[in-house]
């Protein structure tokens, strides 16, 4: 009798997690095919170990093993296609993706599902080991000394200046060297800096709509849409408001957008100075565009109010009519 129940208990708890694993794919491409299949292998080993072994014969290594780059062993198919699709990439796109995935977890890990955090350490170790790129048990890359000084170094000389508002410091330079999507891509709008990497479809250099855009502060284009040099250098100042307002809503579309991020200011430009300090210039644009904007949309509410009242007259005008007839 208590053999019974354990068997029934054991394909109870194989079943729980036979159904998970069928119900729920990773949105990045990774089944959570080892999570589900060792929740049933060591729930099942727990009360009858020769439970795994009849399901399974491979169950004791999956529980221990991370799928084998190389020999491709006790790898799901997913991750086998996943190894073939990356083995045709160049070293150079596998780098940008491992850049990408590291990324993804410092910026996303506190918001993230947490069952799709192993999977996309689970793509690391696939990139890592095409690349010949050592790992620890953890997961984690084996850091080589020198390299380890050699960036220590690097980070000490190459301190983050911010302003007295904490906002850090971008030299013009330091903006044009941001234009791929291995390096990220920045652009600047009245002075303030945005990472759109996200956005590489319209900022690439290679088929982006917007790629003039990237590296540098084109802010005037926004709204001439004249994506040159000649373009990007006309005074704002001297605009009237109404024309200023596209480039304000501009400049506000980035600050709320999801995902593209706010960088520091533009350190030494035209709207703020080498120690990040708005310019008056600035200053003067945003308050010809704001008055302009408060204008506009008095004017608008304006027209709405004598519509309705329009209609109402319109409206009372035939009532009157039927009932005189």
């Amino acid at each position: 009798m208590h053999s019974r129940i354990g068997l029934y208990s054991n394909t109870f708890l194989l079943l729980q997690c036979t159904v998970l694993f069928t119900s729920y794919h990773s949105p990045i491409g990774l089944t959570l095919r080892d999570s589900t299949t060792s929740c049933a292998f060591a729930a099942a080993q727990a009360t009858d170990p020769q439970t795994c072994k009849e399901v399974d014969q491979t169950c004791a290594a999956e529980q221990t093993e991370t799928c084998h780059v190389e020999t491709k062993h006790n790898c799901s198919e997913k991750e086998v296609d996943y190894i073939q699709k990356m083995t045709i990439k160049s070293s150079e796109e596998r780098q940008s993706q491992i850049a990408r995935l590291k990324e993804l977890l410092t910026r996303d890990e506190q918001n993230m599902n947490a069952t799709l955090i192993p999977w996309i350490k689970q793509r690391l170790h696939i990139l890592h080991g095409l690349e010949g790129i050592p790992e620890n048990a953890d997961g984690t890359v084996v850091e080589d000394a020198k390299s380890v000084e050699s960036e220590k170094q690097r980070t000490n000389s190459e301190t983050i200046r911010t302003n007295k508002n904490n906002e850090r410091l971008i030299t013009i330079d330091e903006l044009s060297q941001h234009t791929t999507e291995e390096n990220q891509i920045w652009l600047s709008i009245l002075g303030k800096v945005y990472d759109v990497t996200t956005g590489i479809s319209f900022y690439g250099p290679n088929s982006g709509s917007y790629k003039f855009y990237a590296g540098r502060d084109a802010s005037p284009c926004f709204t001439t849409g004249k994506n040159n040099a000649e373009g990007a250098s006309e005074a704002l100042e001297e605009w009237e408001g109404k024309k200023l307002m596209s480039v304000m809503e501009w400049s506000q579309f980035y600050e709320k957008h999801e995902t593209y991020k706010f960088v520091g200011v533009l350190a030494g430009s035209k709207y703020y100075d080498e120690e990040g300090e708005e310019k008056e210039v600035r200053r003067v644009i945003l308050n010809k565009a704001s008055e302009a904007k408060a204008q506009a949309d008095k004017e608008k509410e304006e027209k709405k109010k004598a519509r309705l009242e329009k209609k109402k007259r319109e409206k009372e005008e035939r009532d009157k009519k039927k009932k005189k007839v």
